[in-house]
């Protein structure tokens, strides 16, 4: 009886198998998945991080929120905890002229997070609006410095219809060239670190630039103290260890694309301050250079009420205004005329995503790089 009772199972699944192979590969491949995510957790090579603060989750329970600055936009609350950052997605790679494989990134597929901090922040209101937004003079700056403040200036843009409560209309663009800035050769960047997201790690495969990197792609300003970064000499490490194994003189930092889901334009821009400082706690002596976060193709903004170009004004705006002081901190515009279209959204000749530069155009940015450099007496005493 049991020989006939095993026979009968194996002759059923045997009829299943060539009757139903969709679903057994389908089994089969849950059960392979299944086994995989356990196996790497397990080894602690991959975190389960569902909850209801995931982005799916917050999708699903969101998506009837209005989003468009309406009568539903949540009001300002007092800062929290930072939101999970968006991470931004990697496909087919292409090979490098110096021999290395890097990936072609493509747009997340997350939803943008932590809607419930996303309202619109006050808009300037400087009576003058003709003249340039400048910062006062700081009298307690240490004369040994040889620092004087210069600070950001600011062109005026056109209004804009506001479609997000993730970001404003600041009416004004900083351009933050009021300095007598020299062209900067190897020599000036051997002590310099350039910071941030995946358009960094593209200036460390194509720039030539003699200095060092430390970048993660997907990384959010709100993620700076407690990320390992990729570094451009091995291996990696979170910065506190980074700025202090040596003596920068020199840091950029580069910001903002993963960040434009996340609060809003002003809480970026107070948080990206806040980054800041600490940054300066570890090296103290070093001037930084915020860069603006460049511009996406005008094809992409106008398809999205968040990862859009307006957005991405509204916070270059707030981050120059909380975090450049025209002392230590300055501001590097990233609208590079060679790489806009005519109407100053990224050309769609340099990118194969909308967002992240072609191989080839990257030499463009670095020699704007280089023309924006600091002369000698800012770094006088060190």
């Amino acid at each position: 009886m049991d020989e006939n009772n095993n026979k009968n199972k194996k002759n059923f699944i045997t009829a299943f198998v060539k009757r139903c192979p969709l679903a057994m590969i389908l089994i089969l491949s849950v059960i392979v998945v299944t086994a995989i995510s356990i196996v790497g957790m397990t080894a602690g090579n991959l975190k389960n991080s569902w909850g209801w603060d995931h982005p799916a989750m917050e999708s699903l329970l969101l998506a009837g929120r209005n989003d468009d600055g309406g009568d539903d936009t949540p009001t300002q609350p007092a800062e929290s905890k930072p939101a999970e950052s968006r991470q931004e997605t990697e496909s087919t790679a292409s090979s490098t002229p110096s021999g290395y494989v890097i990936p072609t990134w493509n747009e997340s597929e997350t939803q943008p997070i932590d809607q419930s901090t996303a309202s619109p922040a006050p808009q300037e209101t400087d009576p003058e609006e003709s003249k340039p937004v400048t910062q006062p003079e700081d009298p307690t700056q240490d004369p040994l410095k040889g620092r004087q403040p210069r600070s950001v200036n600011y062109i005026h843009t056109e209004p804009i219809t506001i479609r997000s409560g993730y970001y404003d209309d600041p009416l004004l663009k900083p351009v933050g060239k009021n300095y007598a800035y020299v062209y900067g050769d190897d020599e000036y960047f051997k002590d310099a670190i350039f910071i941030g997201d995946s358009r960094v790690e593209g200036l460390f495969y194509y720039s030539n630039l003699p200095c060092d990197f430390a970048f993660l792609r997907g990384v959010s300003i709100f993620k700076i103290k407690e990320t390992s970064f990729d570094l451009s000499y091995g291996g990696s490490a979170g910065l506190e260890t980074v700025l202090t194994a040596k003596n920068y003189k020199k840091i950029y930092l580069l910001f903002g694309l993963n960040d434009l889901g996340i609060k809003n334009a002003e809480a970026y821009g107070k948080y990206y301050a806040e980054a800041v400082d600490w940054i300066k706690q570890m090296c103290p002596d070093a001037v930084i250079t915020l860069m603006g976060s460049m511009p996406i193709t005008k094809e992409k903004s106008d398809e999205s009420d968040w990862q859009n170009n307006d957005n991405i004004n509204s916070r270059n705006f707030w981050a120059a205004r909380y975090v450049c002081d025209g002392t230590d901190v300055f501001y590097l515009a990233n609208d590079i005329p060679e790489l806009l279209d005519e109407t100053g959204a990224l050309s769609s000749d340099c990118t194969n995503d909308g967002l992240h530069l072609k191989a080839e155009k990257y030499a463009a940015w670095v020699e704007h790089i280089r023309m924006y450099c600091y002369g000698e007496d800012m770094f006088t005493g060190y």
